[in-house]
């Protein structure tokens, strides 16, 4: 949910073929969109291609268009192969991100997916997305798995960046391996806590003992 720069309410997220709000382990098959001065009922609209455990994280309001940032993400939990243990081990699977775009009563125009599948088993501090306004575009920012760029690196963390416009147009993803020699020692980036100021967008990636900020301009 969200506060637009008019004051008016906007609420969205997704719902399942059974048209139930949902969190979980479910195909959703679309958004749901509400604001209080321009829509009098929910408005339900399909995704162009139905996600499986999509999850909705937050909205981003950019000119006349309204965004709603989700992931496809699941977590689980394995007891321990060790019969006398009570531990477990646990996996957060992150994989596609979607970008849906609506008008301020409810038109979708703007459906959006960033392919990623990264799965981690010790942590998923530093792999939900984080989205802001940056020159005038949508950028989203989030971990990615540098095999896909090197093969050498498989399951290592790249911090990449995408910028979508209000057309729908997303721009060639950047990754930032050479930043940070991070993405072969496995460090830390804390992208839920993000510093925006103008068309200034910064990080804080900490590796081992070392801190280090990156900016996007």
């Amino acid at each position: 949910m969200a506060v637009l720069q008019n004051g008016s309410f906007t609420l969205a997220g997704y719902y399942d073929e059974s048209k139930k709000i949902m969190v979980g382990d479910n195909v959703i098959k679309g958004c749901f969109y509400y604001n209080s001065e321009a829509c009098k009922d929910l408005k339900l609209t399909a995704l162009n291609i139905p996600t499986n455990n999509l999850t909705a994280l937050n909205m981003v309001e950019n000119g006349n268009t309204i965004y709603l940032i989700g992931e496809s993400y699941k977590y689980r939990s394995e007891s321990s192969s060790n019969p006398s243990s009570l531990t477990y081990n646990y996996f957060y699977t992150h994989k596609d991100i979607n970008a849906s775009g609506f008008e301020t009563d409810g038109t979708k125009k703007i459906d959006v997916i960033i392919g990623r599948n990264y799965t981690d088993a010790s942590s998923e501090i530093d792999l939900k997305p984080v989205a802001a306004v940056v020159k005038d575009k949508l950028a989203i920012f989030f971990i990615d798995n540098l095999g896909k760029y090197d093969s050498n690196f498989n399951n290592y963390k790249v911090p990449a960046l995408v910028f979508i416009n209000n057309t729908g147009l997303m721009e060639s993803t950047l990754h930032f391996e050479k930043q940070f020699s991070s993405t072969k020692e496995r460090g830390t980036l804390f992208s839920h806590i993000p510093y925006i100021s103008g068309n200034k967008f910064q990080m804080l990636m900490v590796e081992r003992e070392d801190a280090k900020c990156f900016s996007v301009e």
